[in-house]
C-alpha cells in the first residue's frame, strides 16, 4: 500500500511560523475570504501585511513542493515563449520560458490555477512543469517579451482596492465592528467621511485599517467625521452638514 502523502500545511500557518505574519493577520485574511473576497488567501495576506510577494511565493513553493523562479534574472527561450499566443499568456498570467530536463517550464503565480497548463500540454504534446513566480515578475516578463504590444487587463488580475467600492464598504464596516468590540464603543461613520474613504486611492487593506484606527481614536462621540480623518484623505472636502450612516 502506498504511503500516505504528507498533509499540506496551510499558507497562513507557514507564514506565522516564519515570523512573516501574525495569527491576527491570518484570522483577518480568512474572515475577508469568508466574507466573499475572491482573491487567493496569499494575495489577501499580502494586502493586509508587510509580507512581500517573494515571501508568499517561497511559502507556496514549499507548501506545494514546487520550484520558484526569479523571472527578472533569467533569459527566455524564444521557441518556448512562442508556443502560446500573446493573448493566452497575458490573460492567464503564464509564461513558458525554457525547455529543461525533458520538460517545458512554465512560470505561473497560482499553484491551483492549472487549466492553462493542461491546454499547453494538449496543444504542444510536451510534458509541462509549472514553476512559481510572483504576479509582479510575471507582468514585467510579459511586458518584456511582448514589448510594444498593447494588452487588455487580465480577468485574473483583481481591480485595485480603491476601485472595488463594494469591497471597501464591507471592509470599512468590518473595521468599525472590530473597533467597537475592542473599545467597548459603538462606532459609526458620517456620510462625508465614508465618501472620502471610498474616494481615496488606497494602496493596501493595511493602510485603510491604520487610517480608520487613527480616525476612531480621534472621534470623541463614537462617530468618525471628516475632521477625524488624516489630512491626505480629507482633501478639500468640507465637514459641514454631515449626517450619520
Amino acid at each position: 500500500m502506498a504511503a500516505p502523502k504528507p498533509q499540506r500545511r496551510p499558507i497562513g500557518e507557514i507564514l506565522v511560523s516564519q515570523g512573516l505574519a501574525t495569527e491576527d493577520d491570518i484570522a483577518k485574511a480568512l474572515e475577508l475570504q469568508k466574507e466573499g473576497d475572491p482573491r487567493p488567501l496569499g494575495q489577501i495576506i499580502l494586502a493586509l501585511t508587510e509580507v512581500g510577494s517573494d515571501d508568499v511565493v517561497r511559502v507556496l513553493a514549499k507548501q506545494f513542493d514546487m520550484e520558484c523562479v526569479d523571472l527578472d534574472k533569467i533569459d527566455f527561450d524564444a521557441s518556448a515563449v512562442g508556443l502560446v499566443s500573446r493573448d493566452f499568456a497575458w490573460e492567464n498570467i503564464i509564461l513558458p520560458y525554457r525547455y529543461e530536463g525533458g520538460f517545458l517550464k512554465v512560470a505561473i503565480f497560482d499553484p491551483l490555477y492549472l487549466d492553462p497548463l493542461q491546454k499547453i500540454a494538449e496543444s504542444t504534446g510536451l510534458k509541462v512543469k509549472p514553476v512559481l513566480s510572483t504576479i509582479e515578475a510575471l507582468d514585467r516578463a510579459l511586458q518584456r517579451v511582448y514589448r510594444g504590444s498593447p494588452m487588455q487587463p487580465s480577468p485574473l488580475r483583481p481591480p485595485l482596492l480603491w476601485e472595488r467600492k463594494q469591497d471597501l464598504r464591507r471592509l470599512i464596516g468590518l473595521f468599525l465592528k472590530d473597533f467597537s468590540s475592542t473599545s467597548g464603543r459603538i462606532m459609526k461613520i458620517s456620510r462625508m467621511a465614508l465618501g472620502a474613504l471610498l474616494a481615496y486611492r488606497w494602496t493596501s487593506v493595511r493602510e485603510l485599517m491604520e487610517m480608520m484606527e487613527i480616525a476612531s481614536k480621534r472621534a470623541p462621540n463614537d462617530v468618525i467625521r471628516m475632521e477625524h480623518l488624516p489630512s491626505k484623505i480629507r482633501g478639500t472636502q468640507t465637514t459641514a452638514d454631515e449626517g450619520k450612516t
